[in-house]
């Protein structure tokens, strides 16, 4: 009986963590459409609002202040050859 009440908050709050999730990426969303280098992105096939959203985020706001290729993937941890 103790484990199904665990159960039961367990998944209640899984399911408030998925609502506030939802809310994080909706606001995210609705700035990221505010900033210059969104509908770019969004142009591009296959990339959706949340991939461009996160990564508008991740780049602090715009493209325009990398020179090359090479920072984004340096800024992203990876070593390409």
């Amino acid at each position: 009986m103790m484990a199904r009440s665990e159960i039961k908050m367990l998944i209640d709050q899984l399911t408030q963590l998925e609502y506030q999730l939802e809310e994080v990426n909706n606001c995210l969303t609705k700035l990221a459409k505010q900033l210059p280098d969104y509908e770019f992105l969004m142009s591009i096939p296959g990339i959706g609002e949340n991939t461009v959203s996160e990564l508008l985020t991740e780049t602090t706001g715009s493209l325009r202040q990398y020179k090359s290729p090479r920072q984004l993937i340096k800024l992203a941890g990876l070593t390409l050859r």
